[in-house]
């Protein structure tokens, strides 16, 4: 089966989409379906970033250099507000 370069750009799209799709779920059920964010279990980097008043690009600077307590699923940084309490 031969597949033309467009069709293999329309076919990562829809897969770049469904794998946005599956990590917003990811993240919305590990919350318990709570978007409260003082509340929050789990949060994503711009949750962290905002929580700890620091830049997104230091948190994955802290992340990259294995400085924060982290979890990466699929390709998604998820945060345990637990874990960031308990590390600072």
């Amino acid at each position: 089966m031969e597949v033309s370069i467009p069709e293999l750009k329309e076919m990562s799209e829809k897969l770049d989409q469904i794998i946005s799709l599956l990590e917003g779920q990811v993240a919305y059920s590990f919350n318990g379906n709570n978007n409260n964010r003082s509340t929050k279990r789990f949060m994503r980097v711009k949750d962290v970033a905002n929580y700890l008043c620091i830049s997104k690009s230091t948190i994955y600077r802290l992340t990259s250099e294995g400085r924060i307590p982290h979890k990466k699923i699929c390709s998604t940084l998820i945060f345990s507000k637990e874990e960031i309490d308990n590390w600072l």
